[in-house]
């Protein structure tokens, strides 16, 4: 409005109560669409780029093993540090899982953020290093460097989690019990120049039964794989109100105890595709909310 000419607000009015606004943004080269006197139409669009060169902080029960998973705490930080500044904090962490025994030094795949949205960044790499330092690192970049998730997924004896940062944690599925895993985070868009890391196993689980010496282990398996996959974790309400239907409703027939059944055999390779796939995750997350909500109240 500040470069209309005086007296040209008008022709953009429909009529005396009405004007005709055209909101707009844009970024980088625009063009002028005059003829239709709508607002600069964008030619080209680029996401705003930022980079993260702080890594989240563990809590104090930072990684808990369990039944073939390992469950990774976080201190959730809503204030995290970008560059450039102002450019919208990062909301996601992605925890990065070693096969601790079968990987030695391996040099990560990353790139080096230019900070110009129209400059390509350039290839470059981290190091992982097995045998953690009196620091506590396992992971070192140059700064402004930042991790290619989904190429570090490829890598044998490598496996790539995430989850909202406001979620704490998150649940990894598909380990072995009683190996041993060095887990390290970082932000989404994620540059680190030096990251902690801590070390678990996943182990068995066993009921009180077994636990009080009588009769067979049982292992006991808490997980409910899709739903799990897509929260990040399996103590968010959403699952315990799932498992809450399951026991108290599903289970009471024998057509709910075969869909049970059936679910716990096809999910898994759901699951872990979810898990692999952000924006599948975001959906069926989405989905699982609504449905979690209307269990509820009928309940």
């Amino acid at each position: 409005i500040s470069d209309v000419t005086p007296g040209a607000l008008a022709t953009l009015m429909t009529n005396k109560t009405q004007l005709s606004i055209h909101p707009y943004f844009y970024l980088g080269k625009t063009t002028k669409d005059d003829a239709n006197k709508t607002a600069d139409v964008l030619a080209t669009l680029t996401q705003a780029t930022f980079v993260v060169d702080q890594a989240p902080t563990f809590n104090s029960n930072a990684i808990e093993g369990s039944q073939k998973s390992l469950k990774i705490n976080w201190q959730h930080n809503a204030n995290v540090t970008v560059k450039p500044a102002g450019s919208k904090a990062s909301t996601r962490v992605t925890a990065i899982i070693v096969d601790k025994d079968a990987v030695g030094t391996v040099a990560l795949p990353g790139k080096k953020f230019s900070g110009v949205p129209t400059t390509a960044d350039t290839a470059a790499t981290c190091t992982y290093a097995p045998l953690v330092t009196t620091a506590g690192g396992c992971v070192t970049c140059d700064p402004d460097v930042y991790l290619l998730e989904d190429e570090i997924a490829k890598i044998p004896g490598f496996f790539v989690r995430s989850a909202n940062s406001s979620d704490g944690g998150l649940t990894v599925t598909g380990l072995q019990n009683e190996k041993n895993y060095t887990v390290f985070l970082q932000y989404e868009p994620d540059g680190i120049q030096r990251s902690l890391c801590v070390t678990g196993a996943p182990s068995p689980n066993f009921s009180l039964t077994e636990l009080n010496g009588e009769g067979d282990a049982e292992q006991v398996d808490f997980r409910c794989f899709i739903a799990t996959a897509a929260y990040g974790t399996d103590t968010h309400e959403d699952l315990d109100t799932f498992r809450r239907f399951r026991d108290g409703h599903l289970k009471n027939t024998a057509v709910g105890r075969a869909m049970v059944e059936a679910y716990y055999e096809l999910s898994p390779p759901v699951a872990d595709f979810i898990a692999n796939h952000p924006d599948a995750r975001d959906a069926t997350r989405w989905g699982l909310e609504k449905i979690a909500s209307l269990v509820r109240a009928v309940e």
